[in-house]
């Protein structure tokens, strides 16, 4: 089993430092693989920029949705809302993050083949800076689920149970070696944005079972909702995938072009 750690006597909030190292080392992993797919430095640096930001505004928001009682206090004092930097959620960081670099694309002119390669530098470096992160979450202990005898349990205080956020760690981290493996052989464009899509979103599905009580709407809960929509979103990239394949080899084989 995994101890407990006490960290509220540190003078650094380590889940504050943690986030920040994670940032620094996914964008320096992201911009070498947009390099190897020549991307312009410059370019793919004011969508990093563009993309935290949108993923920060996007995690706050969408930590009310998990706790339905703050939408009082958002009533009584809408100033929290401005508070990016109070909690975070994952899913509305991604969201955020992803319809940043949406608008970022599109806006820059961005040749729409080429969105792919973006998203896979990007999605081939989350599980590498990711569970940094999520190593912050485990030392403050935000995400306690339910109780356990498993070795993979934590001795909190009032009994073992499992730390969500630790098993999200382990999960990245064997990820992040899946991807080192599969980087030995060139991929086709939008692999790993699909296959992070599926895998992260099949873990989060999972892991929702170890929830204590979560909020439901419509008897689903948030994590249910938000990785279904993450497995749509796969199955969806690689249908387009495939339309943009057509048209390509349309286009070569086409008489024109021969």
């Amino acid at each position: 089993m995994f101890p407990y750690l006490d960290v509220t006597g540190w003078h650094l909030q380590p889940f504050t430092v943690l986030i920040a190292i994670a940032l620094a080392v996914g964008y320096l992993i992201a911009l070498q693989r947009a390099k190897r797919s020549g991307i312009e430095q410059e370019h793919f640096t004011k969508l990093g920029l563009c993309v935290i930001v949108a993923a920060f505004m996007g995690g706050h928001l969408a930590k009310f949705i998990y706790s339905p009682s703050s939408w009082r206090i958002i009533a009584i004092e809408p100033a929290v809302l401005l508070n990016v930097f109070q909690g975070q959620a994952s899913f509305g960081a991604f969201l955020g993050g992803y319809l940043g670099a949406l608008i970022f694309l599109f806006w820059s002119a961005t040749p729409y083949r080429d969105w792919y390669l973006y998203a896979d530098a990007a999605c081939f470096a989350v599980p590498f800076s990711w569970w940094l992160g999520r190593v912050g979450c485990y030392l403050v202990h935000d995400h306690p689920g339910i109780r356990t005898s498993s070795w993979l349990g934590v001795r909190y205080p009032g009994g073992t149970r499992y730390d969500l956020g630790l098993l999200e760690v382990l999960f990245l981290l064997t990820l992040a070696a899946v991807f080192l493996l599969l980087d030995r052989k060139p991929r086709p464009r939008g692999f790993y944005y699909v296959a992070f899509m599926f895998s992260y979103g099949s873990f989060r599905f999972l892991l929702d079972r170890l929830h204590v009580d979560p909020p439901r709407y419509g008897g689903w809960t948030v994590d249910q909702i938000a990785a279904s929509i993450l497995l749509a979103g796969g199955v969806i990239t690689i249908l387009e995938l495939m339309r943009l394949e057509r048209a390509q080899v349309s286009i070569m084989t086409s008489p024109e072009v021969v």
